[in-house]
């Protein structure tokens, strides 16, 4: 909003009444005091712009955000059901092997690959 003074200001000096005719404006939105009103134009118009481009940036920043958080809980999901998947398996194994145990008396695993001895005794080192 822009407020200008109409009233001259009267400075007396020594003595005798001199006229001020300057004026100055005042911007509510920036509580600044502006010698034209093009300049109070010009820097609300500045402040405006910079206003946008904040709000724009906060904008993508929460778009970018949400797009994070939904991967995320995606990835979250997959690994939940995985393990839902494993712990079933597991359950089916146990079942097996103990019916296995039941009719036979035992059963002996043998693990290859990248999980035999060496393997798991090169990881255990790797880690450290």
């Amino acid at each position: 909003m822009i407020k200008k003074s109409t009233n001259p200001i009267d400075v007396k000096a020594e003595g005798k009444s001199i006229e001020r005719k300057s004026y100055k404006v005042y911007s509510d939105i920036l509580n600044k005091v502006f010698n034209t009103v093009e300049d109070l134009e010009a820097a609300e118009q500045e402040y405006a712009r910079q206003l946008e481009e904040r709000e724009r940036l906060r904008k993508e920043k929460e778009k970018q955000v949400a797009e994070l958080k939904e991967k995320r809980a995606a990835r979250a999901k997959e690994i939940e059901d995985t393990l839902k998947e494993r712990d079933a398996l597991d359950k089916k194994i146990n079942e097996l092997v103990r019916a296995f145990t039941r009719d036979y008396g035992s059963f002996h695993w043998t693990y290859k690959g990248d999980t035999d001895g060496d393997s798991l005794f090169k990881t255990f080192f790797r880690l450290f």
